[in-house]
């Protein structure tokens, strides 16, 4: 596997020091942003989302035009490519107390190819592995993300491109690395998302939509997997795979819909305002 380009503070390295607090402890935050022909995809509230989990962690946020620069210039003449930003709050003394160290260390990788995101129905599972409820951190995408590495350890069927999970409550939360939303009698739900879980981007602008698609605001709320389960429609979303709609959860089988589609195209063209493509003849081809 080619080794991603890396800047540590705007400097090509090929690693972080070893005594770097995201290293030790996931004392820190990331993001995963998406690249099309140069262009990169909802910069800004991938910066605002990463600036709020600074605040929140009390982690010195990098200086945003110096970030914003290293990420485009990465980014210049890629075709299709990810870059991930990750803020840790640097090097420390040994010990969980970060005393007065926070001073955020900006790294940036890009990795070149990946695959535009295609829509194709996804054969998911439950997974028994689950995620603790924590309110303090909960909406983070922190550096922590042990869980969702057990839970992706427990398949390894080529067929399932994701695993749900659920929190200690047995309240449906998430995918691994994805947000959930299904589809009941034309209104969108989702998982409340305030004890557990990482509130995506993607997630954001679904419910930004819900309206203009389902003319209904989306319903946040708590629910069991028979709840969540009993419904018409169910669908993924982050932003690889932006909308992905879920053929089968274990041995129980959905129909792609409607709500779905239309909530595909509006969110792709959203994220890409230069362009009114419609998305349903790629929908057709499937493929992922």
């Amino acid at each position: 596997m080619t080794k991603p380009t890396c800047l540590v503070n705007g400097v090509r390295s090929d690693g972080v020091p070893v005594d770097d607090r995201g290293l030790h402890y996931g004392d820190g935050l990331f993001e995963t942003i998406a690249i099309e022909n140069g262009k990169v995809l909802c910069l800004a509230q991938h910066m605002h989302r990463l600036q709020d989990g600074c605040q929140r962690l009390g982690i010195t946020f990098p200086p945003l035009q110096q970030l914003l620069s290293e990420v485009r210039a990465l980014a210049a003449g890629q075709p299709q490519a990810l870059c991930k930003v990750i803020v840790t709050r640097a090097a420390g003394k040994r010990g969980y107390r970060p005393g007065n160290v926070d001073t955020g260390q900006r790294i940036v990788l890009l990795y070149p190819g990946g695959n535009a995101p295609t829509g194709a129905p996804l054969n998911i599972r439950v997974c028994e592995t689950r995620l603790g409820r924590n309110p303090a951190i909960a909406g983070l995408k922190h550096l922590n993300r042990l869980e969702q590495v057990v839970a992706s350890r427990e398949w390894n069927d080529p067929e399932v491109a994701e695993g749900l999970m659920l929190d200690d409550r047995g309240q449906v939360i998430e995918a691994t690395m994805c947000n959930v939303f299904a589809v009941r009698n034309g209104m969108l739900i989702t998982p409340d998302l305030s004890h557990c879980g990482v509130a995506g981007i993607v997630r954001d602008q679904v419910l930004e939509l819900a309206e203009q698609v389902t003319r209904r605001s989306a319903q946040i709320g708590d629910y069991t997997l028979d709840e969540f389960l009993d419904c018409n429609e169910i669908f993924l979303c982050n932003t690889v795979r932006e909308v992905a709609p879920v053929r089968r959860v274990d041995e129980r089988e959905f129909v792609p819909g409607p709500v779905t589609q239309a909530m595909r195209d509006a969110v792709y063209q959203l994220r890409r305002p230069e362009t009114g493509r419609n998305l349903d003849s790629d929908t057709r081809r499937g493929g992922d």
